[in-house]
């Protein structure tokens, strides 16, 4: 059985977030509304990404602070944190490059980095018993 702090760190990976939510429908809005020639996302499809990041960041925050009794739930929500915001990241310099190779570096990157990110965070929350 998890102890508090685990079982907290499993909630919060666990429990859906409405804020997380809308900044991901923005995200996929923008991105839909982007035309091929355009050279650069628009202002609501950059911070559509920076708020999905922030919002991870706020989650890396409060999982550090929580305390285990082991730090392995800890450190592999963490990891997997770490790994979304790599990816995001790579999304968001791929929506400012303006060299095509480049960009789909930075996607393929992305794609890669998030998949596995949330992934590993999944699989963190389902370790947590």
């Amino acid at each position: 059985m998890a102890d508090a702090g685990a079982a907290r760190i499993k909630a919060l990976i666990e429990t859906p977030s409405t804020t997380l939510g809308r900044a991901a429908n923005r995200l996929g809005a923008g991105l839909r509304a982007a035309t091929s020639d355009e050279e650069a996302a628009s202002p609501a499809t950059i911070a559509a990404l920076e708020r999905m990041r922030d919002f991870y960041s706020g989650l890396s925050r409060q999982i550090e602070e929580i305390e285990t009794r082991t730090t392995v739930p800890q450190d592999e929500a963490l990891a997997a944190l770490t790994r979304l915001d790599a990816g995001l990241g790579n999304f968001l310099q791929a929506l400012h490059e303006t060299n095509g190779e480049t960009a789909e570096k930075e996607l393929r990157n992305a794609k890669r980095r998030i998949a596995r990110g949330g992934a590993d965070l999944a699989r963190a929350g389902e370790r947590i018993r």
